[in-house]
């Protein structure tokens, strides 16, 4: 986000959009800061080695989701970068397609602070939400694919010329491009794209399809289908979660969903909110937490949050349960938290509703395991070994 990462002596509790916006800067004076930084160790999210950094400088660049036009430049930055610089991925190699990689990469998973981890039970409030899902619905819409005839990526292009003129330097100066991707739904790759990830993709499988096998061609749908193989599967799997949710809350279930693009899709639903103001309070609240990952990650940051605050996870099989990232990793399916597949999913929150003693006792184990694996400074422990 071109956003400057500064570690701080006391946590901050919000980050209102204000703070991201006045630390966007450009890119040479982001560069001057580069040149003038006097530390030993600069670590980096999501940005590899800048050229203007010093060569005594080590770096750390730790990468969380990746998109298909970030995957080649991953790969050459493995062959230039410093070889006491540090590559770390979310989960395993395999996680992102990256298997073939012949740079060195590690796992560096998300973490709790010591006050996360305080499971105080006596001040739990009771389940008052049987099951809860948080996270955003991506906004494609089902219904409106082939409804309009076909019009070419030119055209679309054109129209956006002509609204916002400002964009004809951004293509001259070769910057990115923000564009709107929904303008470009009925254009001939958006819509093949979109056909072939419908069709390949298999619902909570936690397998990502491939992200070589499509190659776009030009700038602007190198962006749609940067859009389609993180958004698409997402939406798949989280259409095929809210049916059965709904199904739940017909047979007199609680439930909870929160996030973006929810309320509008199902404007009906009672138990849809558009926005939840405190996560952890909502996980404190209920008895079952679903998770889904297109990529197969299980060590998510929403995992260890709701694990710590004493809410039992539900969380699909994948291919990369077993790697680093993978909740098998760390978890045990059936002891530690309920695994679920498209076909049983009523069935086994039904479960495991119906056993609270099974569920608390996974949920004592699972935090005796999140304090002695999964705390911050194991993660900076880590750090330090690698660095040695």
């Amino acid at each position: 986000m071109g956003c400057e990462a500064i570690a701080l002596h006391n946590p901050i509790k919000s980050h209102p959009n204000s703070i991201c916006e006045n630390l966007q800067e450009s890119k040479k004076s982001t560069q001057i800061k580069y040149e003038n930084i006097e530390t030993d160790v600069l670590l980096e999210v999501n940005r590899t080695r800048d050229i203007k950094l010093k060569k005594k400088v080590r770096h750390i660049c730790w990468f969380q989701d990746l998109k298909p036009s970030e995957m080649k430049p991953i790969l050459e930055y493995g062959e230039i970068k410093k070889q006491e610089d540090l590559i770390y991925l979310l989960g395993d190699k395999k996680h992102f397609g990256l298997s073939n990689a012949k740079t060195q990469m590690g796992s560096l998973l998300s973490g709790l602070t010591e006050e996360e981890c305080e499971l105080n039970r006596s001040t739990k409030p009771s389940d008052s939400i049987d099951v809860n899902l948080l996270g955003y619905l991506p906004p494609f819409n089902k219904k409106k694919q082939g409804n309009k005839k076909n019009i070419s990526r030119q055209k679309v292009l054109l129209g956006e010329i002509v609204r916002r003129p400002r964009l004809i330097f951004e293509i001259l100066l070769r910057k990115k491009w923000h564009i709107n991707i929904g303008d470009f739904e009925n254009t001939e790759f958006f819509q093949s794209t979109f056909a072939f990830i419908n069709k390949n993709y298999k619902p909570l499988s936690g397998a990502m399809i491939p992200w070589h096998v499509i190659q776009p061609k030009n700038t602007i749908d190198s962006l749609i289908y940067d859009l389609l193989y993180s958004e698409q599967p997402r939406w798949v799997d989280r259409m095929v979660i809210f049916r059965i949710l709904k199904m739940l809350f017909e047979n007199d279930k609680k439930v909870f969903i929160a996030g973006t693009n929810w309320k509008s899709s199902f404007p009906d639903c009672d138990f849809i909110q558009n926005h939840c103001e405190n996560p952890l309070d909502i996980f404190r609240q209920s008895a079952i937490t679903l998770h889904n990952n297109t990529h197969g990650i299980g060590i998510h940051s929403r995992v260890l949050e709701a694990m710590a605050a004493g809410s039992f996870i539900m969380m699909h099989a994948s291919p990369c349960s077993h790697l680093p990232g993978g909740i098998d990793s760390s978890f045990e399916p059936e002891l530690h938290y309920g695994l679920y597949s498209e076909n049983n999913l009523a069935e086994k929150v039904e479960y495991w509703l119906a056993h609270s003693s099974q569920r608390l006792s996974a949920i004592k184990d699972c935090h005796s395991i999140l304090r002695a694996k999964h705390l911050w400074r194991h993660r900076a422990s880590q750090i330090l070994g690698d660095l040695a």
